[in-house]
């Protein structure tokens, strides 16, 4: 009891079962005196002892009974969650082993649909942040160790030997720098799986027993089965003892199932933490990488970490005890410097026992199958060495496919704007026909390795025998040997059955296990390469200072060196103070505007109007349908590029940092408004005007209000200075103002020669920047194009759309789309040919993984841009990930084993209702219930399923916006909010699936509980009509009849399991049925191959949008543009100047009027003979 109070527990299972057993032993005295008092023997010492005897059964079950029920608990809830915390253990001891306290959730599904609401919270020490915190306390040997190298001349340096000698050049003292080598790596001294098996190798121990516990447990069964078969051939026995004799049957089969079904819950949650701690430390990692380590490991492989890799550790525990229940336990010890791997065989449990038993049945006859069997073992061993070459390659090409989709995907606009789908298709295709050839060769490998376990039992049993019957004329098959040999070898091929599935698991997660430690033992971004130290700075406070130089000369290496982003060879960087920092390339969060500019901290409303009015978004704002609170897209993509810039300018604002490192941010929008965000942001009379400025720039016009100018080229700093000297004496800068002054010198001159005198262009690069750059403030409030701000109403101001769930059952068409894929013919193959399921089954895999893959990439790539403004991309990568991989895997072996089941479930119903017609009553009462259940089940589990599949996407959406902000995360030092952030979304997809795994739990108990029945009613049946049935009747009824808890468990579960991974093939059609686009060719209206020959083109009352049910872009807009001449479109950022450029190449479909180029309607033409003929540079 202290023991379990101590854990909180609320219930005592030890005393429910201790009050159990002495109610039950006080049973037999209460027979005993009624049989005293029946024969007529009373006396008064007789009925004080009767009385005492029911008095002591009465208050032993009234213990009994107060222990089937839990103390009252309130559940708490928690703070920032609505849902309650897991009831499991605050239940009664009775609702626990037969999972009753998941009843009310899945009652609630079978009513209603499920929302994520419904189902229970984790426990504290159970979600992701503890799980890792305990994993990482035996990770200690995987030290930290700093190697700088300097290794090659075309790795950008910055070079701390270039500095001046006047009173300006101690100015920086920067770091050399190298691109390539990185700072920081781990060293390993153990494994990452001996990491996890020292966390949790208690939880593990418990399991272990239980297992052990149970597979003793099923020994009895032959045994007793033994007794009752010797009580049909001897007629004098009493009934009463055969009816005991099914009922300590039953007790037994009860016991077996109930201990089973914990053994796989135990297993499960060691499971969810395996993936909990896998996927935060992979997420952890990725937020310490540095560039060298990103540059060799992909997004893909990062993704197929966290989908896959993580999901094989959770899936190896669930038998992991079978290895040395059935067979060899595998303990993998790695030392600092290599690693050796112990195969121990630690008394293969059932197999020793069970060649016991078979030896006390058939002596010396088992030798032949014995010696059958250990001549197989080393075969099934072998395959399944080359099963673990295969699977590691096959997970290198997944990680290869993955890689490319997520390059496509986040490259879709620029491959519509150039037309170039198709040859990405190949390429793609390319990789997925080699991902399908592993794919084959291990369902060949594997489907000959299930073949001969499969057979192995069946073999040994003919073998032995047979031997036993030709060894001697006195040697006599009878009832009693055959069936409990019988019951042996099945319980002998359980073992050899799972044992290949197992072993397969085992390899697939040492694959994993060396896939995690590699990308652990990367090398991490080197965290002392900027010293962050109170000493007085060698730029001065308040200073604004600009990086110069020619594109690719290094001024952004020198921002991502002060970032500690750059490997450092050698040199110092000494920061007083909070950095904040603006990446040339904005990174916008798919969140609210507020929330980015927010970025975690407090909200001040007057720091944040002065903010919003500084960086020119008032306006912008007030176009919005929510204003700040209005959802931006995955990478700010219903923003223009200069809002998005300004976006990413006003989180740094907010910040109130002392360093502001600018890249360029004035890059992305229009001149009037750089202008203005310099002077009210940047400038001398900003709001950074006491903060230190770093600035990296292209505008000359901002150059000679900084207060120093520093000179890059080829990765060095050659000069610096201010303004007037550099001017003077740098020749580099004079090149460089003097090239930007020609280029647009000339470009000025030809757009005004017709309407200007010469005097009045620019000459000189000082009169070219005053002249260039002459707005004023007035000309930002302005404009009179409209705004490309994505308006729309107010409820429906979010721009991602929540992934489609679907409610009900699945439909017959997603079926049948999975049918067709595999192909008929072999659906019935399998059916009927039971010696070729095992390939068949492999091979419906290979085909029907193919053309899933296909359709859905045909349908991504022709889906047209609005859907991938709406969905974010982690989301469309988990349908190429996971579900490509249970279609590849889960699905298939779950027909095949549900199919194997139909059929031993029919055989056994037939066998029963042969042996007895009265089985055929007890049957309609058992069905209906199992109907019942089954039904109940399949309603919750389908929608838990696909609540797990949605709320996984969240975790790959989430992360594929971590490394795209990767920098910007880093420089403002909210990785622990990020890292909070993705805990979040982990601990909410597992409590989903927790919930999704106990309603299996429920399941099976009620189940096997109901097949436990069925063979009850059989033996007790067979007791009482033991005159019309023979022992060798009697001994298959019920043999048959204990294979059917089994296979009646897997059946229904497999059936689940069916639907459950159907929901990805529903997951993939949905995708293959977007709405495409317009075809990308059409052969009737294919223009000319010398289309366009002018380049004239008529814009004719033209109206966009992006979407439906947003307000137009462009209205009404009318334009004639003849051959040669060269338009510029000018306009505030938002205005619409992208959007009808988009137009031009039918990016956005015009909502009315017409594009004409040289006499032809676009709309009229396919989307690659437009595209193919029309050159864009995107934004």
């Amino acid at each position: 009891m202290n023991y379990d109070r101590l854990r909180s527990v609320f219930s005592s299972g030890l005393l429910f079962i201790f009050w159990l057993l002495v109610s039950l032993a006080i049973v037999p005295d209460i027979i005993d005196y009624s049989v005293k008092f029946h024969q007529q023997i009373k006396s008064m010492s007789l009925w004080i002892e009767f009385i005492v005897v029911w008095l002591q059964f009465f208050f032993a079950f009234n213990l009994f009974i107060t222990n089937c029920f839990a103390e009252k608990y309130i559940i708490p809830k928690t703070i920032f969650d609505e849902r309650p915390i897991v009831p499991e253990f605050h239940e009664s001891f009775p609702s626990r082993i037969f999972y009753s306290w998941a009843t009310p959730l899945i009652l609630r599904g079978y009513k209603t649909p499920l929302t994520e609401k419904d189902c229970w919270n984790l426990p504290i020490s159970e979600r992701t942040v503890a799980v890792v915190h305990q994993v990482r306390n035996y990770m200690k040997g995987w030290t930290s160790c700093n190697s700088y190298e300097k290794i090659s001349l075309n790795n950008i340096k910055l070079s701390e030997s270039n500095q001046l000698e006047d009173e300006h050049q101690n100015l920086v003292n920067v770091p050399i720098v190298d691109m390539k080598n990185s700072s920081s790596k781990y060293k390993k001294t153990s494994s990452f799986w001996y990491a996890l098996f020292c966390t949790y190798k208690d939880k593990l121990f418990i399991g272990g027993f239980i297992k052990i516990v149970h597979d003793l447990l099923q020994f009895s069964g032959p045994m007793i089965l033994k007794l009752l078969l010797n009580f049909f051939t001897d007629p004098t026995k009493p009934k009463w003892l055969g009816i005991f004799y099914a009922i300590l049957l039953s007790i037994t089969v009860f016991c077996q199932i109930i201990l089973l079904r914990a053994y796989f819950h135990c297993q499960f949650l060691i499971g969810l933490r395996f993936r909990s701690a896998i996927t935060g430390l992979v997420y952890r990692k990725s937020l310490k990488l540095s560039n060298s380590s990103k540059q060799e490991t992909t997004t893909g492989e990062i993704v197929n970490l966290m989908a896959i890799d993580a999901s094989r550790f959770g899936e190896v525990t669930h038998h992991i005890h079978v290895l040395w229940s059935g067979r060899t336990l595998f303990i993998f010890v790695r030392d600092m410097n290599f690693s050796i791997m112990f195969i121990i065989l630690i008394g293969p449990l059932q197999l020793v026992i069970a060649l016991i038993l078979l030896y006390r049945q058939m002596k010396f006859s088992i030798i032949p199958g014995v010696t059958l069997l250990f001549i197989m073992i080393p075969l099934n061993l072998y395959l399944q060495r080359i099963q673990k070459k295969l699977t590691f390659k096959q997970m290198t090409i997944k990680d290869q496919r993955i890689k490319m989709t997520n390059e496509i995907l986040n490259g879709i606009r620029v491959l519509k704007l150039y037309a170039w789908e198709i040859a990405f298709i190949r390429s793609i295709t390319h990789i997925r026909e080699k991902e399908l050839e592993y794919i084959r060769k291990k369902a060949i490998v594997n489907a000959i390795s299930n073949i001969l376990w499969t057979f192995t039992p069946i073999l040994v049993g003919i073998t032995t025998f047979a031997t036993y019957v030709l060894s001697s004329d006195t040697n006599i098959l009878t009832a009693d040997k055959a069936f409990v040999s019988l019951t042996l070898f099945n319980l002998l091929r359980s073992p050899l059955v799972a044992f290949p599935t197992v072993f397969n698991n085992v390899v697939e997660a040492r694959v994993s296990n060396k896939r995690i430690e590699k990308f652990l033992s990367n090398e991490e971004i080197d965290e002392n390469a900027v010293d962050r130290m109170s000493v007085e700075s060698k730029i001065e406070q308040g200073s604004l200072i600009a990086f110069v130089g020619m594109v690719g000369s290094g001024k952004s290496s020198i921002l991502a060196a002060l970032l500690g982003e750059m490997n450092k060879i050698h040199g110092r960087v000494i920061i007083n103070g909070t950095i904040a920092y603006v990446p040339q390339i904005a990174w916008i969060m798919n969140t609210t505007l507020k929330e980015n500019i927010l970025f975690g901290r407090d909200f001040d409303k007057n720091l944040y109007n002065r903010v919003i009015e500084a960086c020119a978004l008032k306006q912008d704002l007030d176009m919005l349908p929510a204003n700040d609170e209005t959802e931006i897209g995955e990478k700010g993509i219903n923003l223009s590029g200069g809002q998005r810039q300004r976006v990413s300018l006003a989180r740094a604002l907010y910040s109130n940092a002392d360093i502001f490192l600018l890249d360029d941010p004035l890059s992305a929008v229009d001149a009037h408004v750089g202008a203005y965000i310099f002077k009210h942001v940047i400038g001398p009379k900003g709001l950074l005007k006491d903060k230190t400025r770093l600035l990296v720039t292209h505008g000359l016009s901002h150059l000679n209000k900084c207060n120093d100018i520093i000179v890059v080229s080829q990765g060095e700093i050659i000069d610096h200075g201010t303004y007037n000297d550099l001017m003077i004496r740098s020749i580099i800068l004079q090149d460089f103002v003097h090239s930007i002054a020609l280029s647009r010198t000339q470009h000025y001159q030809h757009q005004t020669s017709d309407i200007e005198s010469p005097k009045s262009i620019p000459t000189t690069p000082s009169e070219l920047l005053h002249k260039s750059f002459e707005f004023t403030e007035n000309d930002i409030q302005h404009d009179e194009l409209h705004p490309t701000i994505i308006e729309i109403e107010e409820e429906k101001n979010t721009t991602i759309q929540k992934e489609t769930i679907q409610t009900g059952s699945v439909k017959l068409n997603v079926f049948l789309i999975y049918i067709r894929s595999c192909k008929l013919l072999m659906i019935v193959l399998i059916s009927f040919l039971a010696f070729a399921m095992q390939l068949i089954h492999k091979l419906v895999s290979y085909i029907a993984g193919r053309k899933l893959h296909w359709i859905i990439l045909i349908g991504i790539l022709h889906a047209p841009m609005s859907f991938f403004d709406t969905t974010p991309i982690g989301r469309i990568i988990n349908r190429f990930s996971k579900d490509i991989d249970s279609i590849d895997s889960a699905l298939p072996n779950a027909f095949s084993q549900s199919l194997t089941s139909l059929i031993i479930v029919v055989a056994t119903l037939i066998i029963l209702v042969y042996g007895s017609w009265v089985a055929l009553i007890e049957l309609i009462p058992l069905a209906i219930l199992f109907i019942y259940i089954q039904r109940v089940y399949i309603s919750s589990s389908r929608q838990l399923r696909r609540l797990d599949s949605v709320t996984r996407s969240l975790i790959f959406a989430n992360f594929s916006e971590t490394i795209q902000g990767l920098s910007s995360i880093r420089a403002y030092h909210v990785q622990q909010r990020f890292i909070d952030l993705s805990d979040k979304f982990m601990d909410r997809n597992q409590s989903c699936h927790l919930a999704s795994s106990v309603s299996n739990r429920w399941l099976g108990v009620r189940l096997e509980i109901i097949a436990n029945l069925l063979t009850l009613f059989t033996a007790i049946t067979a007791v009482f009509m033991r005159d019309h049935l023979t022992a060798g009747t009697v001994g298959l009824m019920i043999t048959y009849a204990l294979q059917i808890t089994h296979s009646l468990n897997i059946l229904v579960r497999m059936s689940s399991d069916i639907e459950t991974n159907i929901i990805s093939v529903e997951r993939i059609n949905e995708y293959a049925q977007l709405t495409p686009e317009a075809p990308w060719e059409i052969p009737r209206t294919k223009p000319s191959p010398h289309w366009p020959t002018n380049g004239n083109i008529q814009i004719r009352d033209l109206s966009i949008r992006y979407r439906e049910n947003l307000q137009l872009v462009v209205k009404d807009f009318s334009i004639n543009i003849q051959s040669g001449e060269k338009i510029g479109i000018i306009g505030r950022t938002g205005s619409g100047k992208s959007s009808l450029c988009l137009s031009l190449l039918r990016i956005i479909e015009p909502t009315n009027g017409t594009i004409i180029i040289d006499n032809v309607d676009i709309r009229l033409i396919g989307l690659h003979d437009l595209r193919s003929k029309i050159t864009i540079i995107p934004q």
